[in-house]
């Protein structure tokens, strides 16, 4: 602890010579408490743990930031209401795919600027619309009710939907009486983290206990239980389908086949530095006990049930297939069959509709279509352009057809129709776009990582742009996390941004899951640094191949995203101009002890473990923020109602980097208000946060907004 005083009063001595030199921002004080943590024999410095809580002393803290923050929207971002405009103006969050349930089509739609989407059907691809279910009709004052999720009975007869409060991912479940057009009394409390799934007049949804009044988004979530709701009854007589024994640190998943027969449990347990994972199976219509499909250690081996087909299931897998495939396995004999092969491409997704095995395929920036026939023939191929996302793809065997999407960062989706019958794609609506698209370009490159692993990264610019000038703005963003993929997808914000002469760079770092699961397990728990690595290495080879320098590059990524955005930030902030936090996990030391965060042990690891809590030490953003360096502008943006990564994150390292920064850059915290862990629900709050987002990135990096 000694140290620790002598480093804080050299800092102190550093800043009476910047407040000398240079003008300086004076920052709101936050509240610290004399407070230390030890763990294995090292004591951690933890002086901001009061603005874990809602106290009077954090809430004053917080208005005095959002004063800080407005005093510089009007002084320094000049260009906002611009930014503002133009993101309106291309936003096309009124134009939604749809989305096939049974034999009608759905999608979302803004009524007004200031409510949340509601939810509209029609019964053809192009036929007339109409709303049957605006969220606000529910709320109460004050409050912004969002639809999360919903499901449609089989009949169609019912549509259940989930609701969250303020973007809270607390939901409560209501169902809509289609025949009647109506809504039933019936109301489902508790729900988290859960999807719908109607058997015949039922539903299944996860539940968890009620937490303390006023800790309803600290509290742990405990007792997972999957219940089953029959409609037009109170949920207090609803049944109780599946307990897990172990309190905490344990969760599950559940599906159902699309015949409605079998019940899918996925179970994860810690053991140690292991999850071990369980699948079971439940048959409905005879309402047997579960039988256990698969048990094993997670050891980078993944199992998913697709669905059921004459009591056969359906399966990707990866063992001994780092590119997946697809396999079968029967119930009644219990054998297991090699449907699909791995190939060169990685199996991105697969479904089964109409009797066809529909697997989408990833390789080198490129999706790929294949449609197979249940023996694992290759009946149909269709290849996309580079920097194109493929997705969509929802239905079952009574479908003779479905939809899918096309997009990339600089347009929204276009909608196709594919005939699984006939074979055949068609466009079925383009997107209603008033610029010309073909102005702008993708390319897919490799660059080298810090141990020489090459990394995947897709560059997206305006055609002509000078990519050697050495003086081009950067928009560097990622996510490396729980090996989910970065793939190319629209926001106004790219568009705007390499229209008005920038580069946007999107680096597919470790973590993630574009080149299967070996790339995620690099890149979690114990290899974690492999991310941060990788997108620092990302911005190294820009500068190195004179695309850009130092002070045009902004890193911006959210929820992990945002932790890698974090760690770089503090590793490396000598790379940088500018960095944008989105609901980043910054305090690594403490992010499971609220909500269910305790689940992401098997991707960051746990402070209990002597080897996981040095490792998460040695890279914890909060953590290694040092006394007296000059780091890049920052805008770290949160949410209020954000129980999946709580806000306390935010609050602790933005306090801390302006307390020991001796940098005059700017250190700026944007709190949502009524807003969770996605943002705000309506289109004025999504607009407001992004307009600010861009205008810091351009101030910051001494842009001009050109317009299209």
């Amino acid at each position: 602890m000694k140290s620790l005083k002598f480093r804080y009063l050299l800092f102190y001595i550093f800043l009476s010579f910047e407040i000398y030199s240079q003008s300086y921002t004076v920052y709101p004080v936050a509240p610290k408490v004399n407070q230390a943590d030890t763990f294995f024999g090292e004591i951690v410095d933890d002086r901001y743990r009061t603005l874990e809580t809602q106290n009077e002393e954090t809430r004053k803290w917080i208005i005095s930031q959002e004063k800080l923050l407005t005093q510089y929207k009007k002084k320094e971002l000049k260009l906002f209401s611009s930014i503002y405009n133009y993101l309106y103006s291309y936003n096309y969050s009124n134009y939604k795919p749809l989305i096939k349930k049974g034999k009608n089509f759905y999608f979302f739609k803004y009524q007004d600027f200031y409510s949340s989407p509601s939810l509209y059907r029609q019964a053809t691809y192009l036929g007339n619309s109409s709303l049957i279910i605006n969220p606000q009709q529910f709320a109460t004052e004050n409050e912004i009710l969002n639809i999360t999720n919903f499901e449609v009975s089989s009949n169609e007869n019912y549509l259940a939907f989930a609701l969250s409060e303020s973007g809270k991912d607390w939901r409560t479940i209501k169902i809509r009486d289609n025949e009647k057009a109506k809504f039933l009394d019936d109301e489902i409390q508790w729900v988290k983290y859960s999807n719908i799934k109607w058997f015949k007049d039922n539903f299944f949804y996860w539940k968890y206990d009620k937490p303390k009044e006023g800790y309803e988004l600290l509290e742990k979530v405990k007792n997972q239980k999957l219940f089953c709701h029959k409609i037009n009854t109170p949920q207090e007589n609803d049944t109780c389908i599946f307990e897990i024994p172990e309190k905490e640190l344990s969760h599950s998943e559940f599906e159902l086949t699309s015949d409605e027969k079998y019940l899918i449990l996925y179970t994860f347990k810690r053991n140690e530095r292991l999850w071990e994972k369980t699948i079971l199976y439940k048959n409905l219509e005879t309402n047997s006990q579960f039988e256990t499909l698969l048990s094993y250690p997670d050891k980078k081996t993944e199992y998913s049930i697709i669905d059921n087909i004459d009591n056969k299931f359906y399966i990707l897998t990866n063992y001994h297939s780092k590119n997946y495939k697809i396999i079968s396995y029967d119930v009644n004999t219990k054998d297991t069959t090699e449907i699909i092969s791995e190939n060169d491409y990685l199996l991105e997704q697969a479904g089964i509709i109409a009797h066809k095995i529909i697997a989408v395929y990833y390789k080198d920036g490129k999706f790929k279509l294949n449609i197979f026939d249940l023996k694992g023939n290759n009946l149909f191929e269709k290849s996309f352009n580079t920097g194109y996302q493929l997705s969509g793809f929802q239905g079952n065997n009574n479908d003779t057809e479905t939809t899918f999407f096309v997009s990339s960062f600089y347009f929204p989706a276009d909608v196709y129709k594919l005939n699984l019958i006939e074979l055949s794609t068609k466009l079925l609506s383009e997107k209603q776009i008033t610029y010309n698209y073909d102005n702008f370009e993708t390319q897919f490159i490799k660059y080298p990582s810090k141990d020489g692993t090459l990394i995947p990264m897709y560059l997206t610019y305006k055609t002509g742009t000078d990519l050697q000038s050495g003086n081009n703005p950067v928009l560097l963003f990622g996510y490396g996390g729980f090996g989910l993929s970065l793939y190319p997808h629209y926001d106004a914000g790219y568009l705007m941004f390499i229209n008005s002469g920038g580069i946007l760079a999107a680096p597919q770092i470790r973590g993630g899951g574009e080149l299967g699961s070996e790339w995620h397990d690099a890149g979690r728990k114990l290899n974690k640094q492999n991310t941060f690595d990788d997108f620092i290495s990302a911005a190294e080879y820009l500068i190195h191949t004179n695309v850009t320098n130092p002070n045009k590059i902004a890193i911006n990524g959210g929820s992990t995203g945002g932790l890698s955005v974090g760690a770089c930030l503090t590793q490396r902030p000598d790379l940088f101009k500018t960095a944008v936090i989105e609901m980043g996990v910054l305090d690594m030391l403490r992010y499971d002890k609220y909500g269910i965060a305790y689940i992401h042990h098997q991707e960051y690891g746990s402070v209990s473990d002597s080897v996981e809590f040095f490792n998460l030490l040695k890279y914890s953003p909060l953590h290694n923020i040092k006394v007296g360096t000059k780091y890049p502008a920052t805008l770290v943006i949160t949410a209020e109602n954000d129980d999946r990564v709580q806000p306390f994150h935010s609050y602790k390292f933005i306090a801390k980097l302006q307390e020991l920064s001796i940098t005059t850059n700017p250190y700026l915290l944007y709190l949502q208000k009524k807003s969770g862990h996605y943002g705000p629900s309506t289109l004025e709050g999504k607009l407001n946060v992004s307009a600010f987002k861009y205008s810091f990135i351009f101030s910051q990096l001494k842009m001009k907004l050109q317009k299209l």
